[in-house]
């Protein structure tokens, strides 16, 4: 399904994507349309530009007069598509979104709190609602069948706690290779407390150069929060201290079982 975009024009637009830029040009007033990629991201637009999104739909057609073969094209435009499924739930569960920092094309996300199943199913909502997918670890016990398939359909990487320490050089290697990498990973590693972080994360973005984006499940003000990028130093101690300082003042869902 691919989106279409419309911007009453300047002399020329670049458009941010994650994986890419597009450029409009037009004459002042004049007004563009160009299809663009789903869960495409947008910078900071210039001033005068509007710009309105619509869906792509199919539309049957004869190739000649007469004919009774039919042909397909996108051709017709949905304008303001109605909200999915998944932001009605992300809604009905009374959560909103405090996110001021862009996707590049490869990052780490590390979410905390984590003292809850909920935040598993707060975490899949969001991001289906917003339209990007993002791998996560989740220990093995979870991917028996039929559950298993589903997880990893979902984006689920298992994590085999005998094999933990070559996943660090692996992911990394991946992250390397690969033209996007997105993997979410809680830092505590357990919904139980604990001060003694998990530094998985920390060592993936610092061997492959990647930023981490910190999101947090603040369940006292049902938000998720996002408005740092973090990028690893090598001074491993100090940055995990400040990591965890921007979640000082977040709520859990069992707030008890926060520690940091």
């Amino acid at each position: 399904m691919k989106k279409i975009l419309i911007a009453a024009a300047v002399t020329a637009v670049s458009l941010s994507a994650m994986a890419r830029t597009f450029k409009l040009d037009a004459w002042k007033g004049e007004t563009v349309a160009a299809v663009v990629p789903d869960f495409v991201e947008f910078g900071e637009l210039p001033e005068g530009i509007d710009i309105k999104f619509g869906i792509l739909r199919p539309v049957k057609y004869a190739p000649v007069p007469n004919s009774i073969q039919r042909l397909e094209c996108m051709d017709r435009v949905e304008w303001e598509q109605k909200p999915s499924w998944f932001t009605k739930c992300f809604g009905w569960m009374g959560f909103s979104e405090e996110v001021t920092e862009n996707f590049p094309k490869k990052y780490i996300i590390a979410l905390a709190p984590h003292t809850s199943n909920w935040d598993f199913v707060v975490g899949m909502l969001y991001c289906h609602a917003k339209g990007f997918r993002c791998n996560f670890l989740m220990k093995k016990e979870w991917f028996f069948w039929p559950l298993g398939p589903v997880m990893r359909r979902l984006g689920g990487i298992p994590v085999y706690r005998n094999r933990h320490q070559g996943m660090t050089d692996i992911a990394a290697q991946k992250a390397m290779e690969m033209d996007t990498f997105r993997l979410c990973i809680t830092p505590e590693g357990t919904r139980k407390p604990t001060t003694e972080w998990k530094k998985g994360f920390y060592y993936i973005a610092l061997k492959a150069n990647l930023p981490i984006l910190l999101y947090g499940l603040d369940y006292e003000h049902r938000k998720v929060k996002c408005t740092r990028t973090f990028m690893p130093t090598g001074n491993v101690e100090r940055d995990m201290d400040e990591i965890k300082a921007y979640y000082k003042d977040m709520k859990g869902r069992h707030p008890e079982k926060f520690k940091i």
